[in-house]
């Protein structure tokens, strides 16, 4: 059984995660309407790192031993590479949808 704490963290995380996705894209959709080849790749860094102290925040579960997979390869190192494509996944389908906007 799920306890209520557990739901209540889960809860917060969607709930934060949600906001900060809004304030992304108003941020984003600014900075592309001001200039479609602006380097945004600070504004991504500081999604990302917000997103990680979300995660750390409400999703982490203490007490957990982080193994290493074999040939040295652990799910933490990758992490960051993960969001640095789910930014980019992110990115592109902002494009797509202002494209939808504007036309």
């Amino acid at each position: 059984m799920v306890s209520s704490k557990v739901v209540s963290k889960k809860t917060e995380f969607i709930r934060h995660i949600s906001a900060l996705n809004g304030s992304f894209f108003e941020w984003f959709q600014e900075q592309y309407d001001k200039d479609h080849y602006a380097d945004l790749s600070d504004g991504v860094q500081d999604y990302i790192d917000y997103v990680h102290q979300l995660q750390d925040r409400y999703l982490k579960e203490y007490g957990e031993v982080l193994t290493f997979g074999s040939g040295g390869n652990c799910t933490v190192s990758c992490e960051p590479r993960n969001m640095y494509i789910a930014a980019s996944i992110l990115i592109n389908k902002l494009l797509i949808l202002l494209q939808i906007v504007d036309s």
